[in-house]
């Protein structure tokens, strides 16, 4: 009987499916008259078929549905460009008719780019969306930018081109890298650190375009000492708030401690700068907080509060989070 049953349930699949021979058809349909066991097995096979069927329905379904999809989304995108193109063309036709040199042309043809980047590209692009859409964005804004510059004869492109890279890294850096960037790689861990470090760069980058623009000798100097001093101090903050090896309320506490320290001494230090006595900088809050109460108060609000954070997360103890069952 068990050896019966051992070649009824090899031949279950090919009966379900409805593929085996007309003998063996015969065969097990006797057999299942007798046994329950095999019965049993051949309603648990018809159920899981039943199952594997219902899920690629399924999958056939939303796939159908995810190309038709696809396909009206291009070609709304396709639609959209060829409107876009509209403005494009008549701009030239009127800019020759006048006799006029292409020269707001370009302007009007890299404005319609930076709106296509926003609403083509989305629409036409399978995949990576949001970084082929930041991309063509900054792409076209950059070119926007140069043709105006070349345009009204100036030479501003790079300040503006770099503001408008200082600005937009600090936003969309953390998406990219979390969505774009290889699993467990170090800038996806550190996020914070990859948009610290752009900006550093972008932002130093902005203060010589300055100089080279404005041209002023001491200018530079100036710039970039009060730069650093503010830089090296959003750095410490960070690397308090984001690396500290300690629990939540001591690193509230010695974040809060070093903004109101610097709080209470950055107006000394920029004034010291500015008047060029850099060597002579110190604490000297008679003078520094003169006409500013709002910013003493502020700061030995804030030194006071993290001292307590500082104090209570020095006595309160971590919880241990491997405790025995």
């Amino acid at each position: 009987m068990k050896n019966i049953c051992d070649i009824v349930q090899d031949i279950l699949p090919l009966y379900v499916d409805e593929v085996c021979s007309d003998s063996s058809r015969t065969f097990v349909e006797e057999h299942l008259e007798e046994c329950e066991k095999c019965l049993e097995t051949l309603k648990s096979l018809r159920k899981n078929a039943f199952e594997d069927n219902l899920i690629d329905e399924k999958e056939n379904i939303l796939g159908r549905h995810f190309k038709a999809a696809k396909r009206k989304t291009f070609t709304v995108g396709v639609i959209t460009a060829g409107v876009l193109m509209i403005p494009v063309i008549v701009c030239l036709i009127v800019n020759l008719a006048t006799g006029h040199a292409l020269n707001w042309f370009f302007i009007v043809l890299t404005s319609l780019l930076v709106t296509a980047s926003l609403t083509v590209v989305p629409l036409v692009v399978e995949s990576k969306k949001l970084l082929w859409t930041s991309g063509t964005f900054l792409g076209s804004l950059m070119l926007l930018l140069a043709t105006c510059c070349i345009y009204t004869g100036g030479k501003w492109f790079f300040i503006a081109a770099i503001s408008v890279l200082l600005g937009a890294s600090t936003v969309i850096l953390p998406i990219i890298a979390k969505k774009y960037f290889p699993e467990h790689s170090f800038w996806k861990r550190n996020k914070g650190l990859l948009v610290f470090t752009t900006d550093t760069i972008l932002l130093y980058s902005l203060i010589f375009s300055v100089a080279i623009f404005i041209k002023t000798t001491n200018f530079l100097f100036k710039a970039l000492s009060i730069t650093t001093v503010c830089v090296v101090s959003a750095w410490l903050f960070f690397l308090i708030v984001r690396y500290w090896r300690v629990n939540g309320l001591m690193r509230t506490g010695g974040a809060l401690i070093f903004f109101g320290m610097f709080l209470s001494s950055i107006n000394t230090i920029i004034n010291s700068i500015l008047e060029g006595s850099v060597l002579e900088i110190g604490y000297n809050f008679s003078v520094a907080f003169k006409d500013d109460w709002i910013n003493l108060e502020l700061s030995v609000i804030c030194i006071a509060v993290g001292i307590i954070f500082l104090f209570i997360g020095l006595i309160v103890k971590p919880k241990n989070k491997n405790k025995s069952n």
